[in-house]
């Protein structure tokens, strides 16, 4: 007895190890695939430094907050919203891009170590105010309870944020140190200034299509020419398929009217909806004087207007109560100027932001700083404030009713097309029955084409729904259209088709010597630019040759829209004005006309105009430099890193998750 029981003993002593030792790698195993864990995972390395999944998230994630923005833009425009975000943000794969800025942000970071960048104290707190914008209160006030509850949705402590958000503000700054280093050479802004502003005189060349056309029926025009270009060209002369249909529009205002809506339904509607649908946003009103500048304004105009603005706020400072006098007599808005400057009451983005900046600051009575703004100079001073408030439900119950109903009704007209449309299969008398029903008007199409879906009408929604699939005669459908329903059928149904060569002769000549006159103007014109170039022959002299106009314009700027002697030349002086050196030789054609062009001479002397815009053009030319030059800085770091992807970590689950 006490033998076999040792011997299970022995059994169970072998199973109870396997046992702890399966606890024990379980265990290990739950610690390490923990969510904290998983967070310090490495998806890649760059030059030996890790990027784990949380970086690698939380690029995601801000990626993903763009995204939520540009939506509703999307929806705007009426386009869809991966092809809207794509073209803004140019992004078609949001992990892939992900990555990439983490990567990008890592280079960013080794940078900013090895140049010893260190964030101020008081700058760092200013900067983060600005990047939480929606957490200042109406008073212009960082929230910090707000503040805290923010960090708490992120799950993350205010320490972690903060670091973050340092090493953020620090790659700013070495991205702001590469724009500063952008340059425009004083050469580059004369070549463009001399481009835009000098001006030059030109020989013009104008050869009119007919000469080619003339060309191309010198030569014989055989029957084999013709059946070679229409067997070449046959889709030129297929007749598209058609299709035209029968249509009834349905309103919901019918609808409406069957359907009750209790208050309970509006009660839940209010409180759901009443902090975002219904919240009146914090509003001000101001004594405003704007001293605007003229248009197209000199540097002296701008500082004798500062001047006067300057020692006009110094007087209100001194003086407020004389705020209203002061703006009747001074004020340049029309608007407000007879009232004293008063403005209506009113919310953030009605004015300037920079005005708005400082306006939502002030105490009552109090007159701001001198405000520059794109309009000129502006003084304000506060005469009141209205803080945010949710409307009353009473006061908007009949327009909750009226949203609620049409909710309803959209839903139950909907319904009812999609039963007649599954009904009408097995019963097709279903459709007389549902138009006598609801005593729906018909109205016809037209023979529609593929071309018609393009149309922004009723007529090209139509369009789109009879070509849509293989749909066959009597077929029927629904679609929405500008708050309304509109039920359809197909009607008839025209199959393409190419007609016989003999039917469509007349027109297949026609096309084939426009093809030959463009073929003779394409070798015309390699010939003479060819002897131009290599002084064969002058323009003058070519055109007498064959008979073309020669022109010659007096000395003209860039911008010039008429030019003696030629007729609707489109955008033949500007390509023109290039050109530097005479031996240069311009060939343009617009609409049926080629024009070849010379410079003859040219003013090296800049007008004002020119020199006053020196500084603009300096600008916009840095702007362009400084986004080329970031892009070529951030593709050299990249291209001589070592960076290592581990793409098992972004194809497991736990990668995955974060791109559903």
């Amino acid at each position: 007895m006490i033998g076999s029981f040792r011997k299970e003993m022995k059994k169970w002593h072998s199973v109870l190890w396997i046992v702890f030792i399966s606890m024990a790698f379980g265990t290990v195993g739950f610690l390490f695939f923990s969510p904290q864990n998983v967070n310090f995972m490495r998806v890649a390395r760059v030059n030996g430094r890790s990027i784990h999944l949380k970086e690698y998230y939380r690029s995601l994630a801000q990626l993903q907050e763009r995204i939520n923005t540009l939506k509703p833009y999307a929806k705007m425009y009426g386009l869809s919203e991966d092809m809207f975000i794509k073209s803004v943000l140019g992004v078609s794969n949001p992990a892939e891009f992900a990555l990439n800025s983490a990567v990008k942000d890592q280079l960013l970071d080794s940078i900013a170590e090895d140049l010893a960048v260190r964030v101020d104290g008081e700058w760092f707190k200013q900067e983060l105010v600005k990047s939480l914008p929606e957490l200042v209160d109406q008073d212009s006030k960082f929230d910090v309870d707000a503040y805290e509850r923010y960090l708490q949705r992120m799950s993350i402590t205010p320490a972690a944020f903060e670091k973050e958000k340092e090493r953020e503000f620090s790659r700013n700054l070495v991205q702001q140190l590469v724009y500063n280093m952008a340059y425009v050479p004083n050469n580059v802004v004369n070549d463009f200034l001399q481009a835009d502003y000098g001006k030059k005189s030109f020989e013009i060349m104008v050869c009119p299509q007919s000469f080619f056309d003339k060309k191309a029926e010198e030569e014989k025009v055989s029957d084999q020419d013709l059946e070679a270009y229409f067997s070449k060209h046959t889709d030129k002369y297929r007749v598209p398929e058609k299709r035209s249909g029968r249509y009834w529009v349905l309103s919901i205002d019918e609808f409406k009217k069957q359907i009750e809506i209790d208050d309970l339904a509006v009660n839940r509607f209010y409180e759901r909806n009443k902090s975002s649908l219904f919240r009146v946003a914090p509003q001000i009103q101001l004594r405003r004087i704007l001293l605007a500048l003229p248009e197209g304004h000199t540097s002296k105009q701008r500082d004798d207007l500062s001047y006067k603005a300057k020692n006009l706020q110094k007087l209100l400072i001194e003086s407020p109560e004389r705020f209203a006098e002061l703006a009747k007599k001074h004020s340049d808005d029309k608007k407000t100027a007879a009232n004293g400057g008063l403005t209506e009451y009113f919310s953030r983005n009605t004015y300037s932001q920079a005005m708005e900046a400082l306006a939502f600051k002030l105490r009552d009575n109090e007159v701001s700083e001198l405000i520059r703004t794109p309009e000129g100079f502006e003084i304000v001073q506060l005469v009141g404030r209205k803080k945010a408030y949710e409307k009353q439900l009473n006061d908007v119950r009949e327009e909750i009713v009226d949203t609620l109903r049409a909710k309803k009704a959209l839903a139950s007209v909907k319904a009812d097309l999609e039963r007649l449309v599954h009904t009408y299969k097995q019963e097709p008398t279903a459709l007389d029955e549902f138009i006598q029903k609801h005593g729906l008007k018909e109205n016809k199409t037209s023979l529609l084409s593929q071309e018609d879906t393009q149309k922004t009408e009723l007529e090209g929604s139509l369009a789109a729904k009879l070509f849509a699939g293989n749909k066959a005669i009597d077929a029927i459908g629904h679609f929405a259209h500008e708050e309304k329903f509109v039920l359809y059928q197909i009607s008839d149904i025209q199959k393409s088709y190419v007609p016989k060569q003999s039917i469509l002769q007349d027109q297949i000549k026609s096309d084939y010597l426009k093809s030959r006159s463009r073929d003779k103007m394409k070798s015309f014109a390699q010939d003479w630019k060819k002897a131009l170039l290599n002084n064969q022959i002058t323009l003058e002299d070519l055109a007498k040759k064959e008979g073309f106009a020669h022109v010659v314009t007096d000395k003209i700027i860039k911008n010039t829209t008429k030019v003696k002697g030629l007729e609707n030349f489109g955008t033949l002086i500007q390509k023109m004005f290039v050109m530097s050196d005479p031996s240069q030789v311009v060939q343009h054609r617009h609409e049926n006309t080629l024009y070849f062009g010379r410079l003859k001479e040219a003013d090296d002397q800049l007008n004002k105009r020119a020199e006053r815009d020196r500084s603009k053009l300096i600008e916009q030319e840095k702007y362009k430099t400084r986004t080329t030059l970031l892009g070529a800085f951030i593709a050299s770091l990249q291209r001589n890193a070592k960076i290592e992807i581990d793409n098992k970590v972004l194809e497991a689950p736990y990668g995955r998750q974060a791109t559903t």
